[in-house]
């Protein structure tokens, strides 16, 4: 998970600094570390979908 969440950093800063609008990229960005806090940083990347879960409501 902490890796996918460095992933994501590292690609929205390479867009960033070459001036291209990732928009998406940035807002998925952000949920990762959150994530990775609540499942910890070793746990699977597949373990999103229970985070988004939980964000959206859905028991």
């Amino acid at each position: 998970m902490a890796l996918m969440a460095n992933d994501l950093q590292t690609a929205t800063g390479l867009a960033d600094g070459l001036g291209i609008n990732a928009t998406d990229a940035q807002e998925t960005a952000e949920l990762w570390p959150d994530a990775s806090a609540v499942f910890g940083p070793e746990a699977s990347h597949s373990e999103i979908h229970r985070h988004l879960a939980v964000l959206s409501g859905i028991p």
